[in-house]
């Protein structure tokens, strides 16, 4: 019996210490490994390939499906599309319209006259406000086609616009009036719009269908310097009888104020005014003084000689 329960005894100091933390399971006896994961190999994203707005497709294409243009880029954004008038903007470049109409419900500026009413009834003032760049009007098929632009001198007269260039496809029943404004005063936003409005395309059925096809280049050339002047010219452009006859002559009219004024030539054969001043014939319609300033001649002769209007 004294054995057995020694061995009891035994038993139980083993269990003992084995509850209190000795033994082989004691920290100081284990034996700890730190496993560090192994990353995940980091990624880049794949990147959105950015496509200049200049490589994008441009191409608009109306409602209707009646006509289409290739705006210059992808800053063109279309504004609206309804009742025959088309309508793009870009923030830094300008705007373009497109207006399919009647014709006897639009004004044509047929003639550069009428471009100076149409100005001034908005409040500009010709040689002041703006000049008329590059008109031209041709006809092709029975369709008048008519092309200028109109360079802005005072921003504060044009909303902010440099230029403004126009086309008109126009016959006796309708008319397709293409307008773009630009901006910047730059040659290179000029040419921009001109190729955007000469990709104009009708694609219905219109007898103004070919006439669009025509090249407007030209009103995107910079317009031909006015002609040197010269007050030395000789009696030479002027027969005896003329320079002797003092009914010889012309009146004139400022093209910024529409004024009035008689010239006549002198004893040396050169246009002048009661003033000393002296002009040149350009072409049948277009005088210049020596100065510069260009006046527009009607064709009809002066009905008081030797007298000034311009005040």
């Amino acid at each position: 019996m004294k054995k057995l329960a020694i061995a009891a005894m035994a038993l139980l100091l083993t269990g003992t210490m084995a509850s209190c933390g000795f033994g082989p399971d004691s920290p100081k006896d284990q034996v700890i490994v730190d496993e560090t994961p192994t990353p995940e190999p980091t990624r880049a994203p794949t990147p959105t390939p950015t496509i200049s707005p200049q490589m994008q497709d441009t191409t608009y294409t109306s409602v209707d499906r009646s006509v289409s243009i290739k705006l210059p880029d992808a800053t063109w954004v279309n504004r609206g599309d309804a009742n025959g008038q088309i309508t793009f903007e870009s923030p830094d470049q300008g705007k373009i319209i497109i207006l399919h109409a009647s014709s006897q419900d639009v004004v044509i500026p047929d003639g550069t006259d009428m471009v100076r009413v149409q100005e001034s009834g908005a409040g500009r003032e010709e040689g002041v406000d703006y000049e008329i760049q590059n008109y031209n009007k041709s006809t092709h098929d029975n369709a008048d086609d008519i092309t200028y632009r109109v360079h802005y001198l005072n921003p504060a007269k044009s909303d902010g616009y440099a230029y403004a260039i126009y086309r008109y496809l126009v016959n006796a029943q309708e008319v397709y009036k293409i307008e773009a404004d630009g901006r910047a005063d730059s040659q290179a936003l000029i040419n921009s719009l001109v190729n955007s409005m000469e990709s104009f395309t009708i694609l219905g059925d219109s007898a103004l269908k070919a006439a669009s096809q025509i090249s407007i280049k030209s009103v995107a050339e910079a317009p031909a310097a006015p002609p040197v002047r010269n007050a030395d010219v000789t009696s030479s452009s002027f027969t005896d009888e003329q320079l002797s006859d003092r009914s010889q002559t012309r009146t004139i009219y400022d093209n910024a104020t529409g004024k009035g004024l008689v010239i006549f030539p002198n004893s040396e054969g050169v246009w002048t005014d009661v003033e000393g001043n002296t002009y040149e014939f350009y072409n049948d319609e277009d005088v210049y003084d020596q100065n510069g300033k260009d006046f527009y001649y009607h064709g009809e002769a002066g009905d008081v000689l030797f007298m000034s209007t311009q005040q």
